[in-house]
C-alpha cells in the first residue's frame, strides 16, 4: 500500500462518518436532544416509506385493462388489480345494468342485460385515504349475443342493362341500431352514399362494375355480397345510305340482345311501327338492314333493343 495516501484516505473516512458522529455526540449530552434527534430521523424515514407504499401516486397503478367485452346475457368477470401495492378497497360507477363490484376484492360480476359501449371509473384505495387513492376509466362494451355484427339479410343484385335506363342496388340487413352502409365500386368508396339502397336515373357506360356495401353496427362491419351490372350501351345506327332505290340501315349488335327496327312516317300523330325484327344473337356483329325506299322516302327510323 503506498502510505503517501494515508493521510488523505483517513480524512476520506473521517468526513462519512463525521456526520454519523455528530448525532451520537449530541445523543450523549441530553436527553431531551436525544429524542428530538431520533423522533425526526424516523419521520423522515416514515415519510420516505409511506411514499413508497401508498396506493397513491406514480408507484402504485391500476393493472388490470382498460377494456373489456361483455355478451348480453352471458355471465362476465372482471377483477380490478394494483400494482406494486395492494388496494383494500374498490368502486366503480357507471356500470352496465347488472353487474356489480366487489368492495373488498374488486371483483366486477353479473350479467350485463343492455347493449352499448360504457366508461366505468375505477376506484382503487387503501382505507378509502384521499391521499391512497388512484383511478382508471374502463371502456367495457356490451355485445349482443351474435356479437353485435350486422346480418345482411337481403344481398344487392346485379343486372344487365342498357345504356340510359334505371338501376337500383339494395341491401337488406338487421343488427343493433343505428346501422350504416358505405357503397364500394370496384373496392373504392363511392362518395356520398349511405343509404341501404343505390339508384341510378339512367345509368352510363362508366358505371358498369362491381358493387358490393359496407354495413356497420358500432359492434362491427359485415360486407355484402357483389353485385355485378352490365351496362350495355344503347343502340346506334352505324351508316345510313341510299343507293339504287334501296335504303341501307347498320348497326352493331350485342350478344343476346334482340332487336327490332321501327318507322313512322314524319307526320303528326303518327306512330312507331315495326319495320323488321331481328332475334336475340348469341354473338355480336354488323348488322346492315337494306329495302326500298321507293314508297316511303321520307320515314323516320329507330332501333329497339330488348335484353333478356
Amino acid at each position: 500500500m503506498n502510505t503517501s495516501r494515508i493521510p488523505s484516505l483517513i480524512l476520506a473516512i473521517v468526513l462519512q462518518v463525521l456526520p454519523v458522529t455528530r448525532v451520537f455526540v449530541s445523543a450523549t449530552s441530553s436527553a431531551g436532544t436525544s429524542f428530538a434527534i431520533v423522533s425526526t430521523w424516523l419521520a423522515g424515514l416514515g415519510a420516505l416509506l409511506g411514499s413508497y407504499n401508498a396506493v397513491s401516486g406514480a408507484s402504485t397503478t391500476i393493472t388490470s385493462p382498460a377494456t373489456a367485452t361483455a355478451t348480453n346475457g352471458n355471465a362476465f368477470t372482471y377483477r380490478v388489480t394494483t400494482g406494486p401495492d395492494a388496494a383494500n378497497w374498490f368502486a366503480a360507477s357507471n356500470l352496465p345494468p347488472g353487474l356489480t363490484i366487489s368492495t373488498t376484492v374488486g371483483r366486477i360480476t353479473g350479467t350485463p342485460t343492455t347493449n352499448g359501449v360504457y366508461s366505468v371509473l375505477l376506484t382503487a384505495s387503501d382505507d378509502q385515504r384521499p391521499d391512497r387513492t388512484i383511478r382508471k376509466v374502463l371502456t367495457l362494451t356490451v355485445k349482443p349475443r351474435n356479437g353485435g355484427f350486422p346480418i345482411v339479410t337481403g344481398q344487392p343484385q346485379g343486372t344487365r342493362t342498357t345504356e340510359g335506363s334505371s338501376v337500383t342496388l339494395t341491401v337488406s340487413a338487421t343488427g343493433p341500431d343505428p346501422l350504416r352502409y358505405m357503397w364500394r365500386k370496384d373496392g373504392a368508396v363511392i362518395t356520398g352514399e349511405t343509404n341501404s339502397s343505390l339508384n341510378f336515373g339512367a345509368v352510363s357506360t362508366n358505371q358498369a362494375g362491381t358493387y358490393n356495401v359496407y354495413v356497420a353496427s358500432q359492434y362491427g362491419v359485415t360486407v355484402s355480397s357483389n353485385a355485378v351490372v352490365t351496362v350495355v350501351p344503347a343502340p346506334r345506327f352505324t351508316n345510313f345510305q341510299l343507293h339504287d332505290g334501296q335504303l341501307d340501315l347498320g348497326f352493331v349488335r350485342e350478344s343476346g340482345a334482340a332487336y327490332e327496327i321501327q318507322f313512322k312516317e314524319p307526320t303528326e300523330g303518327s306512330t312507331w311501327q315495326q319495320w323488321t325484327n331481328w332475334p336475340a344473337s348469341a354473338s355480336s356483329a354488323n348488322t346492315t338492314v337494306t329495302a326500298s325506299s321507293a314508297t316511303a322516302p321520307a320515314r323516320l327510323y329507330q332501333i329497339r333493343m330488348t335484353l333478356p
